[in-house]
């Protein structure tokens, strides 16, 4: 037999653990929706989920849109959420009342929208398709 095309890209498995208690958020406000469907970051965020095993995916735009397991099926049902403005900020800072980590893949306006929380870089940052950033955000205090 002969093969053709591309080799089928897996998703990880979705296993709960309480040792995982990240979050994976995906903007999921208009200017983002069109990037998310791109396959090139389509297969970003799968190679992050890997990585980071996050216990959700969680959807933002103004508010918390959604959530979902971090599995094929979930990352199809965020894709189809959202579409207004972006404000990441709000949604953030209630998110890390409840998950040690909250990790944040968004695009330069809604990086501008994350405030009054500490931000760093994410170290799958080197990986990312051009114009997202990819940040760890914590509401540990910065000292000057």
């Amino acid at each position: 037999r002969e093969c053709v095309g591309e080799p089928l890209k897996v998703w990880p498995k979705f296993v709960e653990s309480p040792d995982n208690d990240a979050v994976l958020v995906l903007d999921v406000s208009s200017s983002m929706r069109s990037r998310l469907r791109e396959a090139r970051v389509e297969e970003f965020i799968r190679t992050t989920i890997e990585t980071i095993r996050p216990a959700e995916l969680v959807a933002v735009d103004t508010s918390v849109v959604g959530s979902w397991p971090p599995d094929r099926a979930g990352f199809d049902a965020l894709v189809r959420a959202g579409g207004g403005s972006t404000e990441l900020g709000d949604s953030v800072h209630k998110l890390l009342a409840k998950a040690a980590s909250v990790v944040v893949v968004t695009d330069q306006e809604g990086l501008d929208t994350i405030t009054g929380l500490h931000v760093i870089e994410h170290g799958t940052q080197i990986y990312a398709p051009a114009g997202l950033f990819v940040r760890t955000c914590s509401d540990r205090h910065l000292t000057n």
